[in-house]
């Protein structure tokens, strides 16, 4: 007995493995696949070039004077000025640590999108998997009354069972036809949507099965886990940290920059080289920038508590969800439910219910049957989105 239970473990964690494996296939294509993840991958290296182009030194400039003067043609004289405008170093610096914190907020902000996709690309193959089982269980329906149907259509000539029974099982025909149709054009909207995330071309789904439920995790351990990795509020430490240090940039500022020119001279008798330094001093020109920098800083550092308090909140309601839906999970007994809808089957063979009593109790398994498959892609989903750091 204990070998056979440890077979039967072995074996739903084998099924689970293959389901997860599956969906990971699926998620590698999506990844290379989507649009919108290349196109936030292009935005990510336009953003970050920008981000270090903004801190080279400032423009040089040539000018060139060429004087006439009103003697002879040997008397024209000409000058040469090539300057660079270089800000005071600490500008740079600071400059620098703003331009790092930037970029990490550009690139958390790609790793949110990219992110965000593959969830919804998850939670699709994840409602597939489920349609494909649902439809399982119709056209197992399905068979069985067109079975029951042509039995019932000699029994019926034969007196022993009523018109009213007969209709009975052809209205259960229609039913789960509709049904079946219904189930279809739902799997068929979700192909589709995946099928967009995937550029286009419905990508591999590698698995039919949900496999075992995969383990809820600690709250508060998965909480920690996330909190730490969550891209949109790393992101949002980030754009404060890119605030706290615009604060400090336009401080600096306030001190004076240079031009360093070089200089020749070139008059009808002799040519002259020299350098010319220039400072500009601000006096008047970024008053108010650093009291905006400031405005900035609080903004972002709100914004920044504003994201870990939701995060944390949507971990939390999320384990909550989780925790539940196992719970009603683990009350399930699908075995014991199909071996109610093998009884029942005989018990209508051997005449000892009716068809009415059969199809009334043979639909109330089969809808707990579907009850269990939703509840079982409910949990997935609501893992898969505790889960949405790791993807």
């Amino acid at each position: 007995m204990k070998t056979l239970t440890t077979l039967a473990a072995a074996l739903l964690m084998s099924a689970a493995a293959a389901a997860q494996n599956g969906i990971d296939a699926t998620l590698k294509a999506v990844e290379a696949n989507n649009n919108e993840i290349k196109a936030a991958r292009a935005l990510l290296d336009a953003q970050t070039m920008e981000a270090r182009a903004a801190n080279l030194p400032g423009e040089t400039s040539v000018a060139y004077e060429k004087m006439f003067g009103t003697g002879h043609g040997d008397e024209e004289t000409g000058k040469l000025t090539v300057t660079q405008e270089i800000e005071f170093p600490t500008v740079y610096a600071a400059r620098s640590r703003a331009n790092k914190s930037r970029r990490e907020a550009y690139r958390l902000d790609y790793e949110e999108t990219r992110r965000g996709i593959l969830l919804q690309a998850k939670q699709l193959c994840i409602d597939i998997i489920r349609l494909r089982l649902q439809e399982s269980l119709i056209r197992e329906r399905i068979a069985n009354i067109a079975a029951l149907d042509t039995i019932a259509g000699k029994r019926y000539a034969n007196g022993d069972i009523t018109a009213l029974d007969l209709n009975k099982i052809k209205m259960q025909a229609m039913e789960a036809q509709a049904a079946l149709t219904l189930n279809d054009n739902e799997m068929r909207r979700a192909a589709r949507a995946l099928a967009a995330l995937n550029g286009g071309t419905m990508p591999p789904l590698g698995s039919d099965t949900l496999g075992a439920p995969t383990p809820l995790p600690d709250p508060e351990a998965i909480v920690s886990e996330a909190v730490a990795a969550d891209a949109a509020l790393a992101r949002s430490r980030a754009a404060q940290q890119a605030a706290a240090a615009q604060v400090r940039l336009e401080q600096n500022k306030w001190l004076p920059s240079f031009e360093l020119s070089y200089v020749r001279e070139q008059t009808f008798n002799a040519a002259n080289n020299g350098i010319e330094i220039g400072i500009a001093i601000p006096l008047a020109s970024n008053a108010r920038t650093v009291k905006a920098a400031r405005a900035g800083r609080a903004t972002a550092a709100y914004q920044a508590e504003a994201t870990r308090v939701n995060v944390t909140e949507e971990i939390r309601r999320t384990c909550d969800e989780a925790a539940s839906l196992m719970r009603t999970i683990q009350g399930y007994d699908t075995g014991l439910v199909q071996d109610n809808l093998a009884m029942l089957r005989r018990a209508l063979d051997a005449g000892q219910i009716s068809t009415v009593d059969y199809f009334t109790e043979a639909n109330q398994l089969y809808a707990m049957l579907e009850t269990y498959y939703a509840l079982r892609a409910d949990y997935e989903k609501a893992v898969a989105r505790l889960y949405k750091h790791r993807l």
